[in-house]
């Protein structure tokens, strides 16, 4: 029995035992255990070590624990209690502090600087959220000061200017609340509609078919829940699986399988629509033949409504790139919807 309720939590892990190491991602998380996505060979009670850095969070921690137990794609750890593990867990609440968080953060990538009366000051983008963002940096900024920032995301000469003010000043990170920012406002929602496209950290260690069988079990586990949040984070999830499952199917993978429930399907091949378009790179007849290739026929349209959203994404660069998404050579709208059937062309439009 589980004593401790654990949080679905996204990050890189990596466990140590004397028969080997395996480096993986965070699926779950609590003061007394995790569970981390890997494959390694060990024996349940066998001690380990584990070395995690939570999405966002700027440290690594490190606890001993015991492991508790093997699946085929992961492993289930108890961490021991002791007093560096009881410390480091108490930070990590204290940062993540969802009670006083009005709106959900995502993880963000990129450099990022504050003006100061001195000057910029440099620092790290950790996370964003439709009211701000978080960024890692040392600065005496008290909280309600007006500061402009910049977002430079690393590799690209595009940069970004906002106007907000300062919510948080603590441990070296700087909260900016951008709550009035209307060009900010203006960009959230396509951030929001394709923060999963990025999440598939999780499911970069699983075989297409062991793809469907998570999306299967997701949908199962959101059932089991009367919560509208549990069950929207559960779609996005589904949404995140589709599109990795498009990214990396190759010959003889496809949606249309019995392991994938009718409930599932709409939204396996929404995800799996953007990843034809990334891998494609915005050419109209590669999306259609990945479509073709992967989809079940009764769901095939499904994929085409993602390719309306990704123009959108790419429209501007500040989405694509606060996202991490890869450059795609985006085409002019009117002659690229052209160029598929009229039923499609109606799907891309809305």
């Amino acid at each position: 029995m589980r004593l401790t309720e654990r949080s679905v939590a996204n990050g890189a892990a990596t466990v140590t035992a004397a028969s080997g190491q395996a480096t993986g991602q965070l699926v779950n998380l609590s003061e007394s255990g995790l569970q981390v996505l890997c494959r390694l060979t060990v024996v349940l009670g066998e001690p380990v070590e584990i070395s995690i850095v939570p999405d966002g969070y700027a440290e690594r921690l490190t606890a001993q624990g015991k492991i508790r137990r093997v699946l085929p794609d992961r492993v289930g750890i108890e961490i021991a209690p002791s007093t560096s593990w009881q410390s480091d867990w108490k930070k990590l609440c204290e940062f993540y502090a969802p009670e006083t968080r009005l709106v959900e953060r995502y993880p963000a990538e990129g450099e990022a600087a504050m003006l100061t009366p001195s000057g910029w000051v440099s620092g790290k983008l950790e996370n964003v959220s439709k009211g701000g963002l978080q960024i890692q940096l040392e600065s005496s900024v008290a909280i309600g000061d007006h500061v402009e920032v910049r977002f430079h995301p690393q590799g690209r000469s595009e940069s970004v200017t906002a106007q907000g003010r300062v919510a948080r000043n603590q441990s070296r990170r700087v909260g900016i609340d951008f709550a009035q920012a209307t060009v900010w406002q203006a960009s959230w929602r396509k951030l929001v509609a394709f923060q999963t496209v990025k999440q598939d950290k999780l499911v970069a260690l699983l075989r297409p078919g062991e793809m469907l069988d998570r999306i299967a079990a997701t949908r199962a586990e959101a059932t089991l829940s009367a919560g509208v949040a549990v069950k929207t984070k559960a779609l996005w999830k589904m949404e995140s699986l589709g599109v990795t499952f498009g990214r990396h199917a190759e010959s003889g993978d496809s949606l249309a399988d019995a392991r994938l429930p009718a409930e599932a399907c709409p939204i396996a091949h929404v995800g799996m629509g953007g990843a034809a378009v990334e891998v494609s790179n915005f050419d109209a007849g590669a999306i259609t033949r990945r479509i073709d290739s992967l989809a079940h026929p009764d769901y095939r349209l499904f994929s085409y409504e993602q390719i309306g959203a990704m123009l959108g994404v790419y429209e501007k660069s500040v989405p694509r790139m606060m996202l991490g998404l890869k450059a795609l050579n985006r085409p002019e709208d009117a002659p690229f919807i052209a160029s598929f059937p009229s039923e499609v062309q109606r799907l891309i439009s809305h």
